[in-house]
């Protein structure tokens, strides 16, 4: 929990009423995705500890994959974004991968 309460003091830093936390560091000007939809998109992952664990620009193919089927922080925050929008997001580990999660929590960027 330390690193979501220091970084929700952070410039530009909004926070839902659930916890997500997110930057928005590119606004988007097209739709914003629907439960139904499946998205494209590239992002990267990374630990608390600034380790990345995930990324599809070193792929450099963005990967396509349905709503419903990611974890609930990253999902919120999808049906938040306008398509074009680039943000990073920061979840707490009940949004994110809960016990199971080998760390607390994880911050993911969409591009």
């Amino acid at each position: 929990m330390a690193f979501l309460a220091e970084n929700r003091q952070q410039p530009g830093v909004q926070e839902t009423e659930d916890g997500l936390q997110y930057l928005v560091i590119q606004p988007g000007n097209g739709d914003k995705p629907q439960l139904q939809d499946s998205v494209k998109v590239h992002y990267q992952g990374w630990r608390v500890d600034g380790e990345l664990f995930e990324s599809t620009l070193e792929q450099n193919e963005p990967s396509e994959f349905p709503l419903s089927g990611v974890v609930k922080g990253w999902r919120k925050a999808l049906l938040m974004m306008p398509a074009g929008a680039k943000w990073k997001i920061f979840l707490p580990s009940e949004l994110a991968y809960g016990a199971i999660s080998p760390n607390e929590k994880y911050r993911l960027t969409r591009r």
